[in-house]
């Protein structure tokens, strides 16, 4: 069976000899994959996981000879099929061999490609007139555009059909390289796919084709002479929807004519609901992005308009586009526990404002293996008793929905140690390991030390928080899951901070792990006195009971960092200085576990040499220069599905609707007073002729 080919325009089908596929297997193959999707006109930073499902293939004719390997050894085992280099890159637009003659692929001569644009308004009748005389250059790289001057005045407008006219983006030289110039700078990748994009854009219309800020008054210079017969344009017509903007025209030859900034989606402005889509997608709102339209004098659709737009359209895309991301997810649990794996979670809750008086708690669910969020909980604060017993009812609804109506097997969670957690856990899911997080547990502890720290006489114990923090995370990383081993190594840190480095506890002899301290080191360290009350009061923080309790759901040294990591993604949709309807929390939620589950996995960065690549930073806190790795930046593609998705609906006469879900009840509990009344009560500390 032949598989078609994915480089643009080209389209053959080849058989499976002679197509490749992306590299994406191999650890190293990250910096060849992107110039292969630079190639193809995809985003380079795509998700390989996004990669593997679509299976793009390339066929022979865009790879040149010495691109394949000329080693015996591969041909023995598929004497047929030409092997590539692991180094080896597409660079060729189309194919140029005969497909039966495989085994010698040749080259193809490269169009040169232009560097400067031209915009022609032109007749779908006729082509405009080629003129000898080359344009005067322009260093501003502005567009200019010619009249079409037809030979022929003699139709009538009964010939003539009035049509929405296409603009003709022909690519000729007029705009000079100034390397001193940088206002307007055209890369070479694009220059050089101009050609081809232009005319597949113009072709086949698609929404994401580049688009451009024009003033109007560029706009209707185009729109001075008749672009039939270059007569005088004696009647306009100018009228806009949103972001959409229409002209129809008449000329002295009363030739007729319509053109239109976008195309239509059965009936609505296509910019419309691009603007729309690209204002919740991107995490924005409509008011930051009316406010920025609004110093350019940008027109944009009405906020009525938009919000009409996202309860009919994006919302559901988004439902829709979640509810299938998460079958998956529960269907590759399912199976990965029939195959013998466990299933481990971290869970935590988000409230939607800082403080004890929130109106949303959000309790998310992680998988450990992976750090992809496979569930949420979304609560308002009138389906609990108080906005902090929303936590735990956001914990216990997410494992039955879980464990009861999806059918996931839970081996392991790991949360806080909120009370109300660990009742709900020990009492109704006995058959989960609950486990603490250290890093909550951690910042207890800091808490503490840096109370007693803070106090006049306990000043020389500053100078040991972090290393007993340190101490903290090393026992939890090392005890072996044994609870005892747990509790004896993180109590000798008490042996150290007084420079005992070897000590007997329960009939053994103990020694601290560190490389043994040379004199100066020992001289010149401020260790504490057993007898000091500074050393007691951290006696007491150490051996808390309930801390040494604790620590026994700590042995598998299993932490929510990485959910911490999702809550960072989730303030990107969902600020917490701002409130939203619940229909837009439960979306903006969503949109928050693709963006998620779609970058995980990214690697750090390297440098031109080859090396990991990282920044550095001052934290205010630790006030201490630290190295901070640099990863690959997180990639949107899933937001071009959506979007897809969108015009697709839009398209459909009787779309499918969301499930209907009852709401919680309004957090008012009186009813509604009129306006009129409460403004007759309304009285002010301001006297009445002092303008606040």
């Amino acid at each position: 069976m032949g598989r078609i080919c994915a480089v643009r325009n080209c389209g053959k089908i080849s058989r499976k000899r002679s197509c490749h596929r992306l590299p994406l297997n191999t650890p190293k193959s990250h910096r060849v994959r992107k110039l292969w999707l630079s190639f193809l006109g995809f985003d380079i930073n795509t998700p390989v996981n996004v990669l593997r499902e679509a299976d793009h293939r390339v066929c022979a004719f865009h790879f040149r000879p010495e691109d394949y390997l000329k080693s015996t050894s591969h041909r023995k085992k598929c004497p047929k099929r030409l092997h590539l280099k692991r180094a080896a890159v597409p660079t060729l637009c189309g194919p140029t061999l005969d497909e039966e003659n495989l085994g010698a692929v040749g080259g193809v001569v490269d169009q040169p490609s232009t560097s400067s644009i031209s915009l022609v308004l032109t007749s779908p009748q006729r082509r405009p007139h080629q003129s000898n005389k080359s344009p005067r250059k322009s260093l501003s790289g502005s567009y200019l555009a010619f009249p079409v001057i037809r030979k022929r005045l003699s139709l009538s407008p009964d010939d003539c059909e009035t049509e929405l006219l296409q603009m003709d983006t022909s690519i000729s030289s007029v705009i000079e390289d100034d390397p001193k110039d940088m206002s307007f700078s055209l890369s070479q990748q694009s220059s050089s796919s101009e050609t081809s994009s232009s005319s597949a854009s113009e072709e086949q219309g698609e929404w994401d084709e580049r688009k451009w800020i024009v003033n109007e008054s560029s706009i209707m210079q185009l729109f001075r002479t008749c672009h039939i017969c270059a007569a005088q344009i004696t009647d306009k017509k100018v009228t806009t929807t949103g972001s959409q903007l229409k002209i129809e025209w008449t000329c002295l030859n009363s030739h007729h004519g319509k053109w239109a900034s976008c195309p239509d989606a059965r009936g609505m402005a296509q910019n419309n609901l691009l603007v729309s889509a690209a204002t919740l997608f991107s995490g924005t709102t409509f008011t930051e992005v009316h406010e920025w339209a609004s110093i350019l004098n940008l027109q944009l659709l009405k906020k009525s308009q938009y919000y009409s737009i996202q309860s009919d359209y994006l919302i559901p895309v988004v439902h829709f586009a979640y509810k299938d991301h998460h079958e998956n997810l529960i269907r590759r649990l399912i199976r990965q526990k029939a195959e013998g794996e466990s299933i481990e979670l971290c869970g935590d809750a988000r409230s939607d404002s800082p403080g004890y008086s929130c109106k949303y708690s959000t309790y998310s669910f992680q998988l450990l293996s992976s750090n992809e969020i496979i569930h949420f909980q979304l609560l308002q604060v009138t389906e609990a008793s108080s906005s902090v017993a929303m936590e735990s009812q956001g914990c216990r609804r997410g494992l039955n929905h879980l464990i009861f109506n999806e059918g996931v097997d839970i081996d392991l969670i790991t949360t806080d140690r909120a009370t109300s957690v660990r009742k709900i856990m020990r009492e109704e899911f006995q058959n989960v390991h609950h486990e603490f997080d250290p890093w909550h547990v951690s910042k207890g502890i800091k808490k503490k030390l840096v109370a007693l720290a803070n106090k006049k006489e306990n000043q020389v114990l500053q100078g040991w928080i972090r290393a007993i923090l340190n101490h903290f995370w090393f026992s939890c990383s090392s005890c072996g899951e044994s609870a005892e081993e747990l509790k004896r190594r993180w109590t000798s840190v008490l042996h150290h901070i007084c420079g005992e480095h070897t000590w007997e506890q329960d009939g053994r002899k103990w020694a601290c792990p560190h490389p043994a301290l040379n004199p100066d080191q020992q001289r010149t360290k401020r260790w504490l006195q057993p007898e000091s009350q500074v050393f007691k009061s951290l006696r007491n923080i150490v051996e808390d009971k309930r801390l040494l309790k604790d620590l026994e759901q700590m042995t598998r040294f299993k932490h929510t960092g990485s959910l911490e990591v999702y809550h960072n993604v989730m303030l990107k949709y969902l600020p917490k200085q701002l409130h939203f309807r619940y229909d837009t929390m439960v979306a903006r939620t969503q949109l928050a576990i693709l963006d998620n589950n779609y970058n995980v996995g990214r690697q750090q960065t390297e440098t031109s040499e080859g090396l990991p690549r990282y920044s550095m930073v001052f934290p205010k806190q630790s006030k201490e220069w630290v190295a901070k790795k640099i990863y690959e930046p997180t990639s949107q593609y899933f937001t071009q599905h959506l979007v897809k998705l969108v015009l697709e609906r839009r398209e459909e006469r009787t779309p499918e609707d969301i499930p209907h879900v009852q709401r919680p009840a309004n957090i008012a509990t009186k009813e509604r007073p009129p306006k009129e009344d409460l403004i007759r009560k309304h009285q002010s500390r301001f006297p009445h002729h002092t303008d606040v």
